[in-house]
């Protein structure tokens, strides 16, 4: 084929050019750009011809095993036929810049909420294992309705019920990735703050510890709890994601504050990945720790009770004297068992008396607007 072998970057396969590794960013412009050729019935000869390129070379392009040139891009947005000039400079500028790692989304903005790019969502789709510091409130991935619905409300400060009802449906969407065949590890911090936050009021907080009392039952997934007796400790720069990704994808840190989202890239990541396992070396081991949550579940429990029927000392027959401690007690005194009464419950178990929360996910249908896809809304 003539000029099939002009302009052919010096390479090699498994996702690196020169040595380097391949971004995301690389990989969401190679991505896009297949998107965009699917989508106009095209196959990877016919797209090629018109480069004159070899077949090879542009599947080597979209897979990011070569960076895409700016020049063929631009020829095959014209040949797509996409003429929105925001979504152009968008795919050109990534040309460029494939290479650049941090703060990527910067110039382009919400653009980068059209579910066509790689975003939150999909990384939590495709990582092997994802940990998490939180020090505010309860993970998306772990997160129930109720609470998600408050968190929602209390960031946004919307008054639109359909509005706020649709970023919980697609919150909660997120979690059916526990449900595949291959479910990823998820090993998550939480500081004591987020356990005592009382998110939409002492029922759905309760619901929402029983549900992680549930969900650290699963397998592969790791919940621990930093009490507020560790002191100073690694996670006081906020919250915090890892993804560690399966190859070629690199590891990515994400982190989200009233400024933007933010997604980090080797060798940075190592940062977050040292200061997670210093959390998770601080915090109380699985065990302790939902015997922890478990210990707040009933406070708030007993609290309840004695709302509704001040005369009520005792909760259901078979569980430990109700609330002998005030609120602010620690989680810790709170759980010290009384001489008659039963040791807390095992780990990932179900305080009894208690139901469950959120037993299984909500299968939500994902939209294919380009409104946030549940990330943006709050604390992931």
């Amino acid at each position: 084929m003539p000029g099939s072998n002009r302009r052919l970057p010096i390479g090699r396969r498994g996702g690196k050019v020169g040595g380097r590794q391949a971004t995301l960013r690389a990989r969401w412009l190679g991505l896009r750009m297949r998107e965009l050729r699917d989508a106009n019935g095209l196959t990877l000869r016919e797209a090629a011809k018109h480069l004159q390129r070899d077949f090879s070379a542009l599947s080597r392009f979209e897979t990011a095993d070569w960076p895409f040139p700016r020049a063929d891009v631009l020829q095959l947005l014209d040949l797509y036929g996409v003429t929105d000039e925001r979504q152009r400079d968008l795919l050109l500028h990534l040309t460029e810049d494939v290479w650049r790692k941090d703060e990527w989304e910067t110039r382009f903005g919400d653009t980068l909420r059209d579910p066509s790019f790689c975003d939150l969502p999909w990384l939590e789709e495709r990582a092997e294992e994802i940990v998490s510091f939180d020090n505010t409130v309860v993970p998306g991935l772990l997160q129930t309705r109720g609470y998600a619905d408050a968190v929602i409300r209390a960031v946004e400060d919307c008054e639109s019920d359909a509005r706020v009802a649709d970023w919980v449906a697609r919150r909660l969407a997120r979690q059916r990735i526990f449900d595949g065949p291959r479910p990823p590890r998820l090993a998550a911090v939480l500081d004591e703050a987020v356990l005592r936050r009382s998110v939409g009021g002492p029922g759905v907080l309760r619901r929402q510890l029983d549900h992680l009392i549930e969900a650290a039952d699963r397998p592969g997934v790791s919940i621990r709890v930093l009490p507020f007796a560790a002191g100073p400790h690694a996670g006081l720069d906020g919250p915090f994601i890892l993804f560690r990704m399966p190859p070629p994808y690199p590891e990515t840190a994400y982190v989200e504050s009233l400024a933007g989202r933010r997604f980090v890239e080797p060798p940075k990541t190592a940062r977050f990945a040292r200061a997670h396992e210093r959390l998770r070396t601080a915090a109380l081991p699985e065990r302790e720790s939902i015997e922890f949550i478990a210990s707040i579940a009933r406070e708030l429990r007993c609290t309840q009770l004695v709302c509704r029927d001040p005369a009520r000392t005792t909760q259901a027959a078979g569980e430990r004297e109700c609330c002998p401690t005030s609120p602010g007690t620690s989680a810790a005194a709170a759980a010290a068992p009384a001489p008659s009464a039963s040791r807390p419950a095992r780990s990932g178990t179900v305080p009894a008396g208690s139901r469950s929360a959120t037993a299984t996910v909500p299968r939500a249908r994902s939209s294919s607007t380009h409104a946030p896809s549940g990330t943006h809304s709050s604390r992931a």
